[in-house]
């Protein structure tokens, strides 16, 4: 049935979002990503997708990368709640300030 969605909506980022959620869900997360990746080059300001590939990353152990991800998705969409909380998760982590969506310390604004 999703095979049947992604062939009649060829340019639309969503089957591959939803691929990408459910992928996710089964914690194939290299499938995740691939997905996730697929709903990028069909839309590069798709929020979602880049939310799952930090998650995927997150998951992995690779924070960094996932923290890019949720940046670039509230680049996209500063109001990605799920993101910036996120974006908080791996940032501590890291034992980086944290950011919040305007791409400012949230440190700074206190």
């Amino acid at each position: 049935m999703l095979d049947d969605w992604i062939k009649k909506e060829k340019k639309s980022p969503w089957p591959w979002v939803i691929s990408a959620q459910l992928s996710f869900n089964e914690k194939k997360y290299r499938r995740c990503l691939t997905h996730a990746q697929k709903a990028l080059d069909l839309s590069p300001q798709c929020a979602d997708a880049y939310f799952l590939r930090g998650r995927a990353l997150e998951e992995t152990h690779k924070f960094l990368d996932a923290a890019n991800e949720y940046r670039a998705a509230l680049l996209v969409d500063r109001s990605f709640t799920e993101a910036q909380v996120a974006l908080d998760r791996v940032s501590a982590q890291l034992g980086d300030p944290v950011f919040d969506a305007k791409g400012g310390s949230k440190e700074s604004h206190q």
